[in-house]
């Protein structure tokens, strides 16, 4: 295992530094103190351009201005605490450790190198409990480095590059692991000790779920048989779109993004679609898989 040969403070800096690109005086960050109550290190209104979005695979969501109540269920911060400016991005910067060779404690989930960090119990409680609380109205992530060296951190500073070098996953994603592990920038990663696949919180991965079924997540499994199956697994999605605020708005950010890609869908393929979308994000967040079996390919 190689320890990484810089501090998380300088890999913040270096990330707040490209955050506030286009649009300055954006980002905020929270003293030691203050981060034992709110449970980040920073929030931020990136301009909508910025590459924290694209490496994200999010639109920029609408935003809020942070509140005492948000923190409702735990210690609230006081008003005098929190920015008063427009809110649409928090994070909690992590370090990264870069990890080789068959011994390693993850290798099994990528038999290649990867990089690894260790959430702390009492701290992701509390962003478990913000980023539902925000209900999408600002996105919620850990961050982490894809790069271990000082070399590497002070060549992508320079380059501009430290945003589009770092990995990502939600407190929801990582749910009660401690651990979580990736090989690559972006938001594809594995969770520790169950190894679920948490690369599926964007439009595109559910594009490439519905083009393949080669990569799917290994835990619970739910069989969907022939279409009546698939007719089941929509009227489901849409019953909990219905009824789950937070999923809905999901969905239909991830409408918006199919009706400005101009993919010629009809009115019925883009009903489809998005209760397939409903569905799989039904199943992601109570930590299940599915498999579409059947000999008739899915026609939309």
């Amino acid at each position: 295992m190689a320890s990484s040969q810089f501090e998380e403070k300088e890999y913040e800096f270096q990330f707040s530094m490209e955050l506030m690109q286009g649009r300055l005086g954006t980002v905020w960050s929270a003293g030691q103190v203050l981060e034992g109550i709110v449970g980040y290190d920073g929030v931020a209104d990136p301009d909508v351009e910025n590459i924290v979005w694209e490496v994200l695979k999010v639109p920029r969501p609408r935003g809020v201005v942070l509140a005492p109540n948000h923190w409702q269920g735990g210690t609230r911060p006081s008003a005098e605490d929190l920015s008063s400016g427009l809110v649409t991005l928090v994070l909690q910067y992590k370090r990264a450790d870069y990890l080789y060779g068959a011994r390693a404690a993850q290798w099994q989930l990528w038999y290649s190198p990867y990089y690894r960090f260790t959430r702390a119990s009492r701290q992701h409680h509390i962003l478990a409990r913000l980023e539902r609380n925000l209900e999408s109205l600002a996105i919620v992530r850990y961050a982490a480095p894809a790069f271990w060296k000082r070399t590497d951190l002070e060549s992508n500073a320079v380059a501009g590059s430290v945003i589009e070098q770092s990995g990502f996953v939600s407190p929801e994603t990582l749910g009660p692991h401690k651990v979580w592990t990736y090989v690559e920038p972006g938001v594809a990663g594995r969770a520790n000790p169950s190894g679920r696949t948490g690369d599926f919180e964007s439009a595109s991965a559910l594009r490439d779920l519905l083009r393949s079924t080669s990569q799917l997540p290994q835990r619970k499994a739910l069989v969907v048989a022939e279409r009546p199956g698939f007719e089941i697994a929509l009227r489901l999605g849409s019953t909990a779109d219905y009824r789950q605020p937070r999923l809905r708005e999901e969905v239909q950010a991830f409408a918006r993004e199919l009706l400005s890609a101009k993919l010629g869908l009809s009115e019925s393929a883009l009903k489809s679609i998005l209760g397939l979308a409903a569905f799989t994000t039904l199943l992601r967040n109570i930590g299940a898989s599915w498999y579409l079996v059947g000999k008739d390919p899915l026609k939309v």
